[in-house]
Formats: structure tokens, C-alpha cells, sequence
């Protein structure tokens, strides 16, 4: 199943049951195995971070795209939990704290995530 995918159920997960703002990356395992920590550019590091951090945030203009509408020209974020999150199935998925995985990444010997490792540091969710 392709990211785009996730991206809808994940949407209507959050508006269910998300108590709060958030920033969030959607990635799926490969065969439902694993996810290379390659999968997350450092681009969306440095984008999870400086959300989640204070200071001078992050801020998004968003694209004039000319179709359809956007609700608003920009935002910006501070102090706003950010996570990475792995689906494993259709149905399940893990959400991991940019700072966990981070450090994850920093300190493990494997180049990937697998179900494991994100028991041990993620928040397991169901669809």
C-alpha cells in the first residue's frame, strides 16, 4: 500500500481521535518489515525538529497552487509534538517521537526500524 493511502486513513484517525496539533511523516515498512532510516530525508528531520522545538519554529507558505482552496497563506510552529510514523499494516501503525528517533538512529547498529524496535520506543496505534 503506498504512503498516499496511509495518508487518508491516517487523516481520518487524527480528526477522530487526535486530541491536539501535531506535525507527523508518514512512512510505510517495506513488505511490513522494516523502514530504512534513509526513508526519512534529513530535510523532515530538520522540519520535525524545529517544530518541535521553541525558538524560531517552523514556518510553511503554502504553494498557490490555483486549484481548489488553501486555508490559509502560512503557518508557523513551535513547541508542537512531532512524530514519525510507521505503518506496519493497514491497520497498524507506530508513532515515534523526533527525539526518539533521532537517538535511535544515532545509537542503533541496523540501518531500519523494525516492528521491535518501535514497541520499545513508539506509541502503537490501530485503525
Amino acid at each position: 500500500m503506498f504512503e498516499k493511502t496511509y495518508q487518508i486513513l491516517f487523516g481520518h484517525w487524527l480528526k477522530a481521535r487526535w486530541g491536539g496539533s501535531g506535525i507527523f511523516e508518514l512512512k510505510a515498512a517495506r513488505n511490513g518489515i522494516s523502514l530504512p532510516f534513509s526513508e526519512v530525508k534529513e530535510h523532515q528531520i530538520t522540519a520535525l525538529k524545529a517544530a518541535n522545538e521553541g525558538g524560531r519554529g517552523l514556518y510553511y507558505k503554502i504553494p498557490d497552487s490555483g486549484m481548489g482552496w488553501k486555508p490559509a497563506d502560512c503557518f508557523i510552529l513551535r513547541d508542537t509534538p512531532a512524530f514519525v510514523v510507521i505503518f506496519f499494516s493497514r491497520k497498524e501503525f507506530y508513532m515515534i517521537s523526533i527525539a526518539s528517533f533521532i537517538k535511535a538512529r544515532a545509537e542503533m547498529k541496523r540501518k531500519s526500524f523494525r516492528r521491535e524496535d518501535c514497541i520499545k520506543i513508539g506509541i502503537k496505534c490501530s485503525l
